[in-house]
């Protein structure tokens, strides 16, 4: 009814659509009840079309760019790069730089694009768009995310008009800022967020872990919109600087270890002495100090054995800070 009852064919194109609203579009009916074709269309300019409703299309030579640190190999996820033949573009018309930049050096087309790319069922190749390679984050736990595929996400939530997720090289965690509809508290949209991630299947680190609610609607006139309605993300982190950074900070000293894999030890999962000390220095801010944390870190069997141990030391200088808390239980006897 929503289309009039009259509406056959929908086209999608343009951009990435998250599955959700791709389930909706395919749900919609004529007035007859006869089901609206939904085409859910990939491609670019350069080099024309390459999925149709998510799968590749048998003409689209393909590779996969790596994202460093991301296990690109084996998760299949990386830069989207292609072959279309005698849909190929040749070249930007007079600007030889720009054409050299676009293609790899045995000549596929650099779309930009990070995919995932899946077999279906039937042995077909498909493809989901995760996000832009350029405005991909890469955490100081090694990970990727990609924003936008998170926007699209969170924006589910109830009580959210418009969201900017933030990360970076230096923190592990992610902040969202909200324009928010109603008056939602931190904690509710917090809550909210963790249950549509974990509808989603979303791994711990594309988690937000602090939500800042902007004092202002995002708006072109306020420079935090573009004149298409996208988001400015720098003017939006400008804006809201202290508050993320005070965000991060807070979740970064309440779970320094939170980023490692509890069953496996800290050299393991390839910490040294540097890492070590790095995350010493945090819990040094809790009062833990630096020697004993990075003795602890890299003499314990796990993570999670350090992190006890830890939040005994913790618990021990919160209650005596001129107390001496043993260590003997780290030490082999001799």
């Amino acid at each position: 009814a929503i289309l009039g009852g009259r509406a056959r064919v929908l086209c999608c194109g343009a951009g990435a659509i998250s599955e959700e609203v791709a389930r909706y579009f395919r749900a919609c009916r004529l007035g007859s009840g006869e089901p609206v074709q939904f085409l859910e269309l990939y491609g670019c300019t350069e080099c024309g079309n390459l999925a149709l409703n998510r799968q590749l299309l048998p003409h689209v030579k393909w590779r996969l760019l790596p994202l460093e640190g991301d296990g690109a190999e084996t998760a299949r996820v990386g830069e989207f790069v292609v072959k279309t033949g005698k849909m190929m573009f040749a070249g930007y018309h007079g600007r030889p730089a720009l054409t050299a930049a676009a293609f790899t050096a045995d000549g596929f087309y650099r779309t930009g694009d990070v995919v995932r790319v899946r077999t279906a069922a039937d042995g077909a190749t498909l493809v989901d768009v995760l996000g832009r390679a350029k405005s991909g984050l890469k955490l100081a736990n090694g990970k990727w995310v990609h924003p936008e595929t998170l926007e699209d996400l969170y924006r589910g939530a109830a009580g959210v008009r418009r969201l900017y997720v933030h990360g970076d090289a230096a923190h592990a965690h992610l902040v969202a800022v909200v324009e928010a509809e109603g008056a939602p508290s931190e904690e509710r949209l917090l809550a909210e967020f963790g249950r549509l991630a974990t509808a989603a299947g979303r791994p711990r680190h594309e988690r937000i872990s602090g939500v800042v609610l902007s004092q202002e609607r995002f708006s072109q006139a306020a420079g935090t919109l573009n004149g298409t309605g996208k988001l400015v993300r720098r003017a939006l982190y400008a804006a809201h600087e202290a508050a993320i950074e005070e965000r991060l900070t807070a979740q970064r000293l309440r779970a320094p270890l939170e980023h490692l894999e509890a069953g496996r030890s800290f050299a393991e999962q390839g910490g040294t002495s540097l890492d070590a000390a790095r995350i010493a220095r945090l819990y040094a801010e809790l009062g833990v100090p630096l020697q004993r944390v990075v003795a602890i870190l890299l003499q314990a069997s796990t993570v999670g054995a350090a992190e006890g141990q830890l939040r005994a030391e913790r618990q021990c200088t919160e209650a005596d800070p001129l107390a001496d808390c043993a260590l003997a239980e780290l030490t082999p006897p001799a």
